[in-house]
């Protein structure tokens, strides 16, 4: 499917996965999450999502309306936000 050039769709797709992944680890421990590939891969793959979303946006949507937002950080530490976390021995 190809992706949407609406802005609205993109951040319902942000929204979307912020949402689901929070629901999925939503009872998760810590190490029950660091200990679980499939919970580890589902945040590194929403991580993915947001962050090609977010880069899509148009710049208007940074402006002040939406500066709480830390666009600039979504964006820029894409590689940061899906870091995988090391699997326990």
């Amino acid at each position: 499917m190809a992706a949407s050039k609406s802005p609205r769709a993109r951040l319902l797709h942000i929204r979307d996965e912020i949402e689901g992944v929070a629901a999925a680890i939503k009872n998760l421990s810590f190490d029950q999450y660091r200990a679980s590939y499939i919970h580890r891969r589902a945040v590194e793959r929403a991580a993915q999502i947001i962050s090609e979303a977010a880069k899509a946006l148009p710049p208007g949507l940074s402006d002040p309306v939406y500066s709480e937002a830390p666009w600039t950080s979504i964006i820029g530490n894409r590689k940061r936000l899906a870091a995988r976390i090391p699997a326990p021995r």
